[in-house]
């Protein structure tokens, strides 16, 4: 479907679903151009009538639609959530989303997601940084001392899950989930983003765990803090 089937299909959803809320924003990788045939459409829905924010799947008329549901104070505890969780979803969709339904609060609202993405996450505290670096490294002793295929896969997945995590969250960077993850980390520094495909690749491929580790060794040079090698670690239970 193209942009502009897709305002036409979320004004006939907002419609079918929420005729009488305030507001409505499309947003979601049809606003975005890079929809593919297993899309489905996002909207964000302002209604004073809710009395708490809730996502909503569902089918209507055979395409599948995700309603993110809010009323004009509840969405502020959905952008601190995620700005603590340094994953800014909310604040993104309604930024770059395309407005359906206006309402005069809306543009105070994508001011404040505006600003609330200029700022960035908070910062990892020191003690996370020390955590955060000894999971990755133990993450890699079990990789590079793995001697089975599935071990192997498994242990490379999350690890490359949390190189990448680091590597942002370390530059004060956002990060995302799964696909976005990796998006991320090409925004960053898309020269970066590359290399840890093509190690994992070499991985995947040739069976290869050397370009991967040192890759990882690196990292874990270069952020580590100094504080990390004195450091007993201890974990919350």
């Amino acid at each position: 479907m193209n942009f502009e089937e897709a305002i036409k299909k979320a004004d006939y959803m907002i419609d079918c679903a929420f005729p009488n809320c305030s507001a409505a924003i499309l947003s979601g990788s049809i606003v975005k151009g890079n929809a593919n045939e297993t899309s489905d459409l996002d909207i964000v829905i302002f209604d004073e009538t809710v009395t708490k924010s809730y996502r909503q799947a569902t089918l209507i008329d055979n395409t599948p639609v995700d309603f993110y549901v809010h009323n004009f104070q509840s969405y502020k505890n959905v952008f601190e959530k995620d700005v603590l969780v340094a994953m800014p979803a909310m604040p993104s969709r309604i930024l770059e989303g395309y407005i359906i339904k206006d309402h005069s609060k809306l543009s105070e609202i994508k001011l404040e997601a505006k600003n609330v993405l200029a700022k960035g996450p908070k910062s990892w505290s020191l003690e996370t940084q020390i955590i955060k670096s000894f999971e990755l490294e133990e993450l890699l002793d079990d990789f590079q001392g793995a001697n089975s295929r599935d071990i192997e896969i498994f242990s490379m997945n999350k690890l490359v899950e949390l190189l990448c995590e680091f590597i942002l969250r370390m530059n004060n960077q956002w990060i995302g989930e799964a696909k976005w993850l990796y998006k991320s980390l090409q925004n960053y520094d898309s020269k970066l983003a590359d290399n840890v495909l093509t190690c994992v690749d070499d991985y995947y491929i040739n069976s290869n765990k050397k370009k991967i580790s040192e890759l990882v060794r690196e990292i874990l040079n270069k952020y580590k803090p100094e504080e990390y090698e004195s450091q007993e670690i201890k974990y919350q239970y």
